[in-house]
């Protein structure tokens, strides 16, 4: 882009040699990764299935992570009040000492 050889006010679209890879609003997160895997590609472009030629947003690999990165977070949040409430019972069902 820096090089000589091509203008300035060059447009963007003059340098897409293929068609954009996409994903619609509707599938899941795991379809989005598996499709981003299957094409070898770090971000897909989002559309609708009403209106497929507009761009409605772009989800990256970095996107991916951030949200699975806060699944585990939650996961792990979870799992911790479970085992807090679970000593909680084991104790008052345990008899006092010395009873």
């Amino acid at each position: 882009m820096l090089d000589a050889e091509y203008p300035d006010d060059r447009l963007v679209g003059e340098l897409l040699t293929q068609p954009p890879i996409i994903v619609f609003e509707d599938n899941s997160l795991r379809e989005a990764a598996d499709h981003m895997v299957e094409e070898k590609v770090g971000s897909v472009a989002v559309v609708t299935r009403e209106a497929p030629q507009k761009i409605v947003g772009v989800l990256t690999r970095g996107d991916l992570v951030t949200v699975h990165t806060r699944r585990l977070s939650e996961a792990r949040d979870a799992n911790r009040q479970i085992r807090i409430r679970q000593r909680i019972r084991d104790r008052l069902r345990k008899p006092p000492d010395g009873a």
